[in-house]
């Protein structure tokens, strides 16, 4: 991108934990965000990401809903218990979250920067709704 717009603006020096299990996916995906100016930590299994979230700080948690037959959603709880917003990025579509995830934001995969980016952005403006998803939830 040539020029900086406000969706730009959202990924500078934001912290990403990002979740994906395939390589060239994650490869390019943060590359676009490192472009934007976020510093992403990527993990490719839910154990690695589950250490990565104990042990550092993130603003927002970028995760595949799909990781090697296993799904994602007890990273994402635990993601929303230390307060970080989450994205689910994913081939299935919304239709793949069950019905207490529904109102996350998802990034349908194969997605651009721009879409990246926006769908980073409308999480972060979420951040403050209530949730209805126990953290507890496995």
């Amino acid at each position: 991108m040539t020029a900086a717009s406000p969706i730009d603006d959202c990924a500078s020096e934001l912290r990403i934990l990002y979740l994906e299990d395939e390589s060239l996916i994650a490869m390019n995906y943060v590359a676009m965000l490192e472009a934007a100016g976020a510093v992403v930590d990527d993990c490719t299994t839910l154990g690695a990401a589950f250490t990565a979230l104990d042990e550092g700080t993130y603003d927002v948690a970028l995760l595949d809903v799909n990781i090697r037959e296993t799904m994602s959603f007890p990273l994402a709880a635990a993601a929303l218990a230390k307060g970080l917003p989450v994205v689910f990025v994913t081939g299935y579509g919304k239709d793949v979250l069950p019905p207490e995830w529904s109102g996350h934001v998802v990034c349908e995969k194969p997605c651009s920067q721009a879409g990246l980016l926006s769908a980073i952005q409308q999480a972060l403006l979420k951040k403050d709704a209530p949730t209805s998803v126990d953290p507890h939830l496995h």
